[in-house]
């Protein structure tokens, strides 16, 4: 074990943290589940900007296909990218039907300590792509 293990160990997550991480995946649920997505290309930049506009806490928001590549991202600097993330917690446990959560970790954007929390998107059964929002705690 490493001191950063060792650090990591002793970081817990209080209730209102949790709580704040359920809401975050029940407001991700019910977005995508709203019926207005018929493909991956109907979550844009502009859409993905807009619901990170609803909680100051929502730092990043992205969607990622079935493969594990971003797609699209609410930081307008990054339209057009491609990131492969497909080896990432958040992807690889997400991919498989469930919603999924980070422990805390420090926030690139924001130096600040964040939550990851993805959710499968489904189209017509299948999942098509992930959800991906990280979240200041």
């Amino acid at each position: 074990m490493n001191i950063v293990d060792d650090y990591k160990k002793g970081l817990k997550t209080d209730t209102k943290t949790q709580a704040e991480v359920q809401s975050t995946t029940e407001s991700i649920k019910a977005y995508i589940q709203s019926g207005s997505i018929k493909t991956l290309n109907d979550l844009t930049g502009d859409n993905l900007a807009e619901f990170k506009s609803r909680n100051p806490a929502y730092e990043f928001v992205a969607v990622l296909n079935s493969k594990g590549i971003g797609i699209s991202f609410s930081e307008p600097s990054m339209k057009g990218t491609t990131v492969d993330v497909s080896y990432r917690p958040f992807y690889t446990e997400a991919i498989k039907g469930h919603p999924y959560h980070s422990e805390p970790y420090i926030s690139q954007i924001t130096n600040e300590f964040c939550i990851t929390t993805s959710v499968p998107i489904y189209i017509d059964d299948c999942i098509a792509g992930i959800f991906v929002v990280d979240l200041t705690i």
